[in-house]
């Protein structure tokens, strides 16, 4: 006696191999095809969309929860680990390298690199010169520009 249920046939996989999901395609197969066919404008509307959304819910974030994201894309970035950061942090008095000010109630000190040294990604972690405010950061990058400090050195001395 027979219950009245029968096993379905096999789906045909997909072209590559893999097995077919949506459309007859796998998962990989049926993305590429649907991001084929949308037009260069279409695909950077989606991504200044995806870049707003990513803002709103950064903005969303409470404030520890900023500080570890920026702490966990550090680490991943550079190559650090969570010790390496603290021994980095601890060998530097637990203040800014470039100023020597302790980092103000909530602040995270960011990992200042070497850009000549490592052009593309992902970074070696040799390059790894120390921990600095985001401002003393900032200004680093800039002053590390020769045509930049001269800009500035130029611009200054016109305002005496």
């Amino acid at each position: 006696m027979t219950s009245g249920i029968y096993p379905r046939p096999a789906k045909p996989p997909c072209a590559c191999g893999k097995p077919r999901l949506a459309g007859g395609k796998c998962t990989g197969c049926y993305t590429r095809a649907r991001r084929a066919r949308r037009s260069p404008g279409q695909v950077q509307l989606d991504r200044r969309r995806a870049a707003d959304l990513k803002k709103l819910w950064y903005a969303g974030l409470a404030p520890e929860k900023k500080r570890a994201h920026i702490r966990y894309n550090a680490l991943r970035r550079y190559g650090l680990t969570q010790a390496g950061f603290d021994g980095l942090l601890a060998k530097q008095g637990g203040v800014c390298a470039l100023c020597h000010l302790p980092p103000a109630a909530g602040e995270v000190l960011r990992v200042d690199h070497n850009h000549r040294c490592c052009a593309a990604r992902p970074f070696c972690g040799r390059c790894v010169r120390g921990l600095l405010h985001h401002r003393c950061n900032t200004w680093l990058a800039a002053i590390e520009e020769p045509e930049f400090l001269a800009a500035a050195t130029a611009y200054l001395k016109k305002y005496p």
